[in-house]
């Protein structure tokens, strides 16, 4: 009995891991070849921001606006596992693409310029693309509207 659950769980995983990689799916109105490429983007971001294509804990990650593209969207920050370069466990490569974003969206010289609450709000509006199971403290920037209050 217990072969017949695990083939059957096995064969959920399988089928649900089919519909997600079939190409004429789109996801929150987001095509399959849009996240196809941004899922690259975060497997290369490993090279450009580790030294190594495949570092131990290749974890990597972009964050994407895709609100003001009729296109692939405008890569707005990437990141990649930090804990052992840092010593910091929280870096994942999810919280260390927030936190280059931050910088990025916050910066007083740079693209954007936002002030910290709006830097927050503007969470709720791009995407996080990461080449594992995204941890539940990366996923609460983007599903949130933060207060200042």
């Amino acid at each position: 009995m217990r072969s017949l659950t695990l083939l059957i769980a096995l064969s959920a995983t399988v089928t649900a891991a089919a519909r997600i990689a079939d190409p004429t799916l789109s996801i929150n109105n987001i095509p399959f070849a849009t996240r196809a490429h941004w899922m690259r983007r975060a497997n290369e971001a490993l090279g450009e921001l580790s030294g190594s294509p495949c570092p131990f804990a290749a974890f990597g990650t972009v964050i994407v606006n895709h609100t003001n593209s009729d296109g692939l969207g405008d890569l707005v920050c990437i990141g990649v596992n930090e804990n052992s370069l840092t010593g910091n466990p929280s870096l994942h490569g999810e919280m260390a693409a927030i936190k280059n974003c931050t910088a990025i969206l916050t910066d007083p010289h740079g693209k954007y310029r936002l002030d910290t609450a709006d830097a927050q709000a503007a969470f709720a509006d791009l995407t996080l693309y990461t080449n594992a199971e995204s941890c539940p403290m990366a996923r609460t920037p983007f599903h949130m509207k933060f207060s200042s209050k």
